[in-house]
């Protein structure tokens, strides 16, 4: 009975949830990717459960201090995470002070799946893949940071076929693109949202490879690093999955209601129209992304302790 009351005041009754506003918690600053994609959502499950969802930004630390936010939160509902693959399974496992671990959040469900692709300026004397590998000297490689699913993605390549690179992270997407095209860098590693493919559907940079484990439909043409010979040590799945997560304990019934909620929001015509080719697949509910994050986490395991 103790139990039973305790359980009640910490969550309240699971069969009202929703009963008071959402505090949805983006661990990136305003104006990101992380962040768009928080508001979009919220304001597709707001529309659908009756309550508010107010996008809050706590970015730093690789994304560990919202994390950290969450994780201490109440575990009602009512204060959830926008994570992603870097801030769920890689930040946790390269910063030994994060405080948090994988399973520090039940994930609830995808709201976007994006791999990362390799990017070279077009006037590049490289062309492929192979001969970036085997340039005798060193590439200067600009990524979103060494604790994130990029940095990692040069890493398996610098440990498992020996590319010689000189790893910076860039401040934003923008800032990327800027400096690949005005020669700071040699190769640009970054998701491949919209502003990516854009890029090199008009030519502005050449891609020489997709992380993902298949070939994306909107880049049917791009060879994934697997198909090119150099997929040890990579992401399995299909990139880079942002996703809602909960504190762990969560009562299941209130899991349940955001996971089903959010799983209709992936096919909202208006949450469509933003995220384009990189909505994920309804399938991707929360028990399936904890599956792909314990792959991610199995397979980089031995990455990133070397």
């Amino acid at each position: 009975m103790l139990l039973a009351a305790c359980a009640q005041e910490s969550t309240g009754n699971p069969e009202d949830y929703p009963s008071r506003s959402i505090r949805l918690i983006s661990p990136f600053p305003a104006g990101s990717s992380n962040d768009t994609l928080a508001r979009l959502y919220g304001k597709c499950v707001e529309t659908k459960l009756g309550q508010s969802v107010l996008v809050e930004n706590r970015g730093g630390g690789n994304g560990t201090i919202g994390m950290n936010e969450v994780i201490r939160a109440k575990p009602d509902g009512y204060t959830l995470a926008q994570a992603t693959t870097s801030t769920g399974v890689i930040a946790p496992m390269l910063t030994p002070d994060a405080g948090y671990n994988a399973k520090s959040l039940v994930p609830i469900g995808a709201t976007s799946t994006t791999p990362s692709v390799l990017l070279v300026s077009p006037t590049s004397p490289i062309t492929s893949l192979s001969q970036l590998i085997s340039a005798d000297d060193h590439v200067v490689v600009a990524t979103s940071g060494p604790a994130t699913s990029s940095g990692l993605n040069v890493k398996g390549l610098v440990d498992n076929y020996g590319l010689k690179a000189d790893q910076i992270a860039y401040g934003s997407l923008g800032e990327g693109q800027r400096g690949l095209a005005h020669g700071d860098y040699d190769l640009l590693v970054a998701p491949s949202g919209k502003p990516v493919v854009k890029a090199i559907r008009s030519g502005e940079v050449r891609v020489l490879a997709v992380t993902a484990d298949h070939r994306p439909d909107y880049l049917a043409e791009v060879p994934t690093l697997a198909e090119l010979g150099y997929g040890a040590g990579q992401l399995p799945g299909p990139g880079i999955v942002t996703y809602w997560a909960a504190p762990s304990r969560t009562h299941p019934m209130v899991l349940d209601k955001l996971s089903r909620t959010l799983t209709t929001c992936t096919t909202d015509e208006q949450v469509l129209s933003v995220v384009g080719d990189n909505s994920p697949d309804p399938d991707l509910d929360g028990p399936h992304v904890a599956e792909l994050l314990a792959e991610t986490e199995k397979a980089l395991v031995d990455l990133v302790r070397r």
